[in-house]
């Protein structure tokens, strides 16, 4: 049985010697800054973990109306299921979360909250990419049974690393249908 355990314990100190001279190699080459997160799933699954990517996380930052009832209220272009409300330590006003009306197909969440230093401000942070086009929802969701346009026009731009989306909401002529 001794024999057994000293043949472990060798291999097992192999292991992890290999493991420090490659994180050790891992580290000195400085990878570009693409590869770090691609070379940190590297690392854990060369010691036997397996992580998950991280979901992409944005936030935005939109000019609102004063508190109404629809106060946590974003026009993105898409659809939105509301799925929770909390009160937080740090804010007098309530977060709300969403989820893409598109799930369970389509990962994004969303939550909102209006900024405690300005209450005029809205912060989304948005979670996840979409994995559908916008405009799937944007011909359903912009009319209501009645056929009334509860929509605004908005355009959407993001930086080329996507760390900034801006959200810039454009007032619609009046007259036209």
């Amino acid at each position: 049985m001794s024999e057994e355990s000293r043949r472990l314990t060798r291999e097992l100190d192999t292991i992890l010697a290999d493991r420090s001279s490659y994180q050790l190699r891992a580290t000195t080459a400085s990878p570009a800054p693409s590869n770090a997160a691609a070379m940190e799933v590297v690392l854990d699954t060369a010691a036997g973990v397996t992580a998950e990517p991280r979901p992409k996380v944005r936030t935005v930052r939109v000019r609102a109306e004063p508190p109404d009832a629809e106060a946590n209220v974003v026009k993105d272009g898409y659809q939105w299921r509301k799925y929770g409300q909390k009160v937080t330590r740090d804010n007098p006003y309530p977060r709300a979360y969403f989820r893409c009306a598109y799930a369970p197909s389509c990962p994004v969440k969303k939550k909102v909250q209006r900024c405690a230093e300005d209450s005029s401000v809205l912060v989304a942070q948005y979670e996840g990419e979409h994995n559908h086009a916008q405009s799937e929802f944007v011909s359903d969701a912009s009319t209501s049974q009645a056929g009334t346009s509860h929509s605004l026009p908005c355009s959407i731009s993001i930086d080329s690393l996507g760390r900034t989306i801006t959200l810039g909401l454009t007032k619609p002529r009046v007259g036209i249908q």
